[in-house]
């Protein structure tokens, strides 16, 4: 399956609301996401933040809607390791997080008398440990899922937090009510609050030229940013991901805004990308390859 998950999207601002957990554990509600606009079917996702951590819901249905109370949907199972693959992608993109380790053993609990599959995981957040836990389950027909992240320095129990707060959540329903105002306004606030986000500063202004490749519908990862110099000239590249899918999409140019050939820019977009960001085997995706007009602008399509 080569949907991933990142967050950054279409964002709206939700104002401030707090939920309390013990010992005296604030969650302040950041912002939501909705990837409907342009992932149709991967719904939309809330960020809660705290000084101890964050945690990320997600109401979702992978393009179906009728999925099985609980656990028991024949597609569940596959569904929930998709989830697993999903987070281990999200976090490779991050240089920030480091040293991820995934228990082996799924459980099914019950919270609030709904069932859920959980899976624990570890890393590192700039340096800082951190224990996490996945929860999900269905209901009324859509997939939810919970991801917790605590600080381990907190001294909090991860599945005691993560059951406080859904349990709250089940029962007052506020975190998918809906209640969410279109806004532009303060969407780069919420972004930059967000601990692991792809997008967290503007897109770069990446040509004086009005004839640029339109990259409005891709995601930039903005920790990729490079300059490369080969051969006494000097490229620069920015990579950029559409949620939930796995290719890469490289945009390649010259300092010198000269033209550049498309197996120029792919064999440099292949160098950089292979250092921070590959996880498999290199494969070139030449059907999402596109240039501008006077191709001093190449993007490249780049699957690893």
């Amino acid at each position: 399956m080569n949907r991933v998950f990142v967050f950054a999207l279409t964002i709206f601002f939700t104002g401030c609301v707090s939920i309390a957990q013990p010992p005296s554990l604030v969650w302040q509600h950041m912002g939501s996401l909705s990837y409907e606009p342009y992932s149709p079917g991967l719904g939309t996702s809330q960020r809660y933040v705290s000084q101890e951590g964050w945690i990320d819901v997600q109401v979702f249905g992978l393009g179906r809607t009728g999925w099985k109370l609980g656990v028991s949907d024949p597609q569940f199972a596959a569904s929930f390791e998709s989830t697993v693959r999903t987070d281990v992608r999200l976090f490779g993109l991050f240089p920030t997080i480091t040293n991820l380790q995934f228990d082996a053993a799924t459980r099914d609990i019950v919270i609030s008398g709904s069932p859920f599959r959980t899976i624990s995981s570890r890393f590192s957040h700039d340096g800082k440990p951190m224990i996490s836990a996945t929860y999900l389950t269905a209901q009324n027909g859509q997939l939810l899922k919970y991801h917790v992240s605590i600080y381990t320095a907190s001294g909090l129990d991860v599945a005691a937090v993560a059951q406080s707060f859904i349990e709250e959540d089940l029962r007052s329903g506020h975190l998918r009510s809906g209640h969410v105002t279109p806004s532009r306004n303060g969407a780069q606030a919420i972004i930059d609050s967000f601990p692991g986000c792809i997008r967290c500063s503007p897109p770069r202004d990446v040509s004086s030229s009005s004839d640029e490749i339109d990259t409005s519908r891709l995601d930039l990862v903005d920790e990729n940013h490079a300059e490369i110099t080969r051969e006494g000239q000097t490229y620069i590249l920015d990579s950029y991901i559409v949620v939930f899918q796995r290719p890469y999409y490289i945009l390649v140019r010259k300092s010198s805004n000269q033209p550049l050939t498309v197996d120029e820019a792919s064999s440099i977009a292949a160098e950089y990308i292979k250092p921070r960001g590959c996880t498999t085997p290199l494969s070139r995706r030449v059907d999402l390859d596109k240039s501008n007009k006077d191709k001093t602008q190449w993007l490249i399509g780049i699957e690893c």
